[in-house]
């Protein structure tokens, strides 16, 4: 995480650059924090956000060297990905704050 910025912020600028979704702390929903190990001491913090009636505007990046070779995509459908992390968290939001 960016030195300054809260978890909360931090959502909220990665959205915009990852997505091109503008949108206000007050519509983000803290669900938790996870680990990719018990023996890491890196922390994701987990977020959700209703986007409907929204619309996207052009996503900026951050100008790092893993957008070149990174991508993301919509799905409503966890287990299509099969990254472990991303299952974990997933994992994470339905124990901790049922959606």
């Amino acid at each position: 995480m960016e030195s300054g910025y809260t978890p909360l912020q931090m959502a909220v600028v990665e959205l915009k650059e990852e997505t091109g979704y503008t949108v206000g702390e007050e519509l983000m929903e803290y669900r938790g924090m996870v680990r990719n190990s018990k023996a890491s001491t890196t922390q994701i913090y987990l977020f959700t956000v209703d986007l409907t009636g929204l619309e996207a505007g052009e996503s900026s990046g951050d100008g790092s060297a893993l957008e070149e070779i990174s991508s993301s995509y919509w799905t409503t459908d966890v287990f299509e990905c099969e990254d472990a992390i991303i299952h974990a968290a997933y994992a994470k939001l339905l124990v901790s704050s049922p959606l």
